[in-house]
């Protein structure tokens, strides 16, 4: 099936205009989700960017009664990786930084919210014969995934089977909302999950150096601000429902800001970094997403034989 673009943004509130549930983009604007952005390639000493910009001058935002612009940035940016061949140095090589900016360039305060959604597409190598456990419920989860964790709180999956079931069970609005006891998660990570590879919006803040001997540290750091705080996320389809095997379609997850008042002449930003790559426990630990490993129901079993495994490996190198 086609898959939808991965983190496609648009606007869920401006003015007195907020999405409504089922409602794609709010009516009366551009689409931002299907027009092109204007695309520029930034030098600077951190290395290139790229920027993309869409503009909503005063002849768009006047149908909403507004007077002024607004201009919406996202930025993608390949970190510098430490020259030196430590085994740090390429655990750390598996992600993108990323900005979200929201720029009032007119004379009046806008109150602006923006709406986010995930990676899409995760490769499903194996998928007709891998198994994957859920961590906290007995029973397989699916190909893919969503998972996600607010600061303070715990790691949490939503299945395939359940995300499947929520859209075939309520068309009209087929999310699953992640954070139903809790009031504006402050969110450390949402990510799709599935066997071998994790993608996921991860919060910018530091993340610990690793020891000397190369064991990875946990990335967990509460950063103590109201900075990641979401007014909403859900677990959704992003593709039709895969007829050969419904646990193989492709979901993402959608974050909603909190409505932000933008002075004139302000601007909003916000840093997250984009995780890509292998679920290997070293890796995922250096950016606080370590627990996307599950190991089954047994994991006091399970951990020493994976270690035994590894060992078998060392000395004759095959497994």
């Amino acid at each position: 099936p086609r898959h939808p673009l991965s983190y496609l943004m648009t606007l869920a509130h401006v003015g007195n205009r907020s999405l409504k549930p089922g409602e794609p983009e709010i009516a009366g604007l551009p689409s931002l989700t299907n027009n092109n952005w204007n695309l520029e390639i930034l030098e600077g000493p951190e290395g290139p960017t790229v920027e993309f910009r869409f503009d909503l001058g005063p002849n768009e935002l006047k149908p909403l009664g507004l007077n002024g612009s607004l201009q919406l940035v996202k930025r993608f940016r390949l970190s510098r990786i430490p020259t030196d061949e430590s085994r740090q140095a390429a655990h750390r090589s598996y992600h993108l930084d990323y900005e979200v900016e929201l720029r009032n360039l007119g004379a009046a305060p806008l109150q602006i919210a923006y709406q986010l959604d995930g990676p899409t597409g995760l490769p499903l190598e194996g998928w007709w014969y891998t198994y994957k456990t859920h961590p906290t419920k007995f029973g397989g989860a699916g190909v893919r995934d969503v998972v996600c964790k607010a600061f303070g709180g715990k790691h949490r999956m939503f299945s395939n089977p359940n995300i499947v079931e929520r859209e075939e069970e309520n068309a009209e609005y087929p999310m699953l909302s992640m954070f139903e006891d809790d009031e504006q998660p402050r969110l450390q990570y949402a990510g799709v999950d599935a066997q071998y590879f994790h993608s996921a919006l991860i919060a910018n803040v530091p993340i610990d150096e690793a020891p000397a001997n190369g064991t990875a540290a946990d990335a967990d750091t509460d950063p103590d601000t109201d900075e990641y705080v979401f007014e909403e996320a859900f677990a959704r389809t992003v593709a039709p429902i895969d007829t050969l095997r419904a646990s193989r379609t492709d979901v993402s997850f959608r974050l909603v800001s909190p409505v932000i008042e933008i002075p004139a002449g302000g601007q909003h930003r916000q840093q997250f970094l984009i995780f890509a790559g292998p679920k290997k426990p070293q890796v995922l630990a250096l950016y606080g997403l370590k627990e996307c490993v599950t190991y089954g129901w047994f994991p006091l079993v399970a951990k020493p034989l994976q270690w035994v495994l590894h060992a078998f490996y060392r000395v004759v190198r095959n497994y």
